[in-house]
């Protein structure tokens, strides 16, 4: 690590001998990766070397990203029946800050998803920006009273004092300086606006506990730049302008972590990886009896892990 990577990230606060430089591997790479990490919070940086190209986002992106774990490529539409469910547990995070009158802007939209959620509850005015060029047409076809601009947030002209609440769903560690974006957020931002941001968390269960599960292959990759923990978004919030906390979610359930620790690889879909498998017939008082105990086992779980700050994301609200 040096002074010229800091600068690149908007790390300017840190210093070069904090970070420690580990060897890890990237998901579908063959070669090891070099991965910068803050011995101070933990915070992860991956190397610019492995960084994808300032255009991957608009078009190759989806070629990768993909709700099938064999790389199949599916379209919007499929990926909104996929992560329905999730969308919906996403809304119900930040719908707390949603009134009728607010002005809502929504960056990195994806297929819509969590928009769809926020649409129908209701809002005065809702924006979104989306670099992929077949999503942000997507969402413009399905949501025509969402206003979508496609391209980089960090590139498009927004109206500054304007919006009431921002929000972005796994979008932050894709970006090279979370302190340009956090910046410009502010910029946007009613003075007391709200802002909800979700990000993939460093400290997951999966990733640090489960020995035999080799989770890491997986969760690194090249399109993500930044590893978070809880210390490491607060501080940069707090840096920024923003008064907030940090809480963790587990949003790939209990099940889905058994299956890590026996197979060592991801399920087929993400489709399977994020539900609770009812393996009976529910008509039966035998069959609802045990598909009640697996919803069960999974709730329990659940308060487990993020009793311990270990679920695979990390929420942050604060206002500015």
């Amino acid at each position: 690590m040096d002074n010229r990577l800091l600068d690149i990230i908007g790390f300017q606060h840190a210093y070069p001998s904090q970070f420690i430089s580990e060897e890890t591997k990237l998901r579908g790479e063959k070669e090891p990766a070099l991965l910068w990490v803050d011995s101070k919070t933990g915070h992860g940086v991956l190397d610019p070397v492995h960084w994808v190209p300032l255009d991957h986002y608009s078009s190759d992106y989806r070629t990768e990203a993909s709700g099938n774990f064999d790389g199949t490529r599916i379209t919007p539409e499929e990926h909104l029946e996929i992560y329905r469910r999730l969308d919906k547990q996403q809304f119900k995070r930040v719908a707390n800050l949603l009134g009728e009158n607010s002005k809502v802007l929504e960056i990195g939209c994806s297929y819509g998803g969590v928009l769809r959620e926020v649409m129908s509850y209701g809002v005065k005015v809702c924006h979104a920006v989306e670099p992929n060029v077949e999503d942000a047409r997507f969402v413009k076809r399905a949501l025509p009273e969402v206003s979508v601009s496609q391209g980089g947030f960090l590139e498009l002209d927004l109206p500054e004092d304007y919006y009431d609440v921002v929000m972005s769903f796994q979008v932050l560690e894709h970006v090279a300086s979370p302190r340009l974006f956090l910046e410009k957020i502010l910029r946007v931002l009613k003075k007391g606006g709200a802002i909800h941001l979700e990000v993939p968390n460093h400290n997951a269960a999966l990733l640090r506990y489960y020995a035999e599960a080799e989770h890491s292959s997986f969760y690194y990759h090249r399109n993500h730049i930044h590893y978070f923990t809880s210390e490491s978004l607060s501080q940069l919030c707090k840096l920024y302008g923003y008064e907030g906390l940090v809480n963790c979610e587990l949003t790939y359930p209990f099940f889905n972590h058994v299956y890590w620790h026996f197979n060592q690889a991801p399920q087929i879909t993400a489709k399977l990886a994020l539900n609770t498998p009812q393996p009976c017939n529910d008509l039966t008082a035998t069959g609802h009896s045990i598909n009640k105990f697996f919803r069960d086992v999974e709730k329990q779980y659940c308060q487990l892990i993020q009793s311990h700050g270990v679920g695979d994301i990390l929420v942050y609200q604060g206002r500015c």
